[in-house]
């Protein structure tokens, strides 16, 4: 059954208002068109990208969403740890079904001039909340 016009506007202006402000960004420096951009070209360069997504109390905005793009570089096994039946480049899954579990994101990109000697940290993140099942980690690609 279709939502009638009037009860769907406030959830468009809503969406429409977190969408064009950079308080979608982690970073507050991009709105979602920005982020959907860079998306996009992440995945076209390295073949997939990765997208956190925080929750942000942040003052006078009724949203807490927040992104942060991951290039899919930052995304490695921990320590330079070999891959093996339950951890993938930087992706923990269950050996059964190979449902994605976690992610393990360093802090610097390998790459990185200026993290040459630097300490590097890797962060576990959770796919889906324990409680919640809400989705942690978005995995963008196209399975081949």
């Amino acid at each position: 059954m279709p939502v009638p016009a009037a009860r769907s506007r406030p959830s468009r202006r809503r969406w429409r208002a977190w969408c064009e402000s950079a308080d979608c960004d982690l970073s507050r420096t991009q709105n979602f068109y920005g982020l959907q951009d860079l998306v996009l070209r992440t995945t076209l360069v390295s073949g997939d990208a990765f997208t956190v997504t925080p929750r942000v109390a942040r003052a006078g905005r009724a949203a807490v969403l927040a992104l942060q793009i991951i290039e899919a570089d930052r995304v490695c096994n921990p320590q330079g740890r070999s891959d093996s039946d339950t951890l993938t480049d930087g992706i923990e899954h269950d050996a059964a079904t190979g449902e994605a579990l976690s992610y393990w994101i360093c802090n610097r990109h390998p790459g990185d001039v200026l993290s040459i000697g630097g300490v590097r940290a890797w962060t576990n993140v959770r796919a889906r909340g324990d409680s919640t099942g809400r989705r942690n980690v978005l995995h963008h690609f196209r399975r081949l």
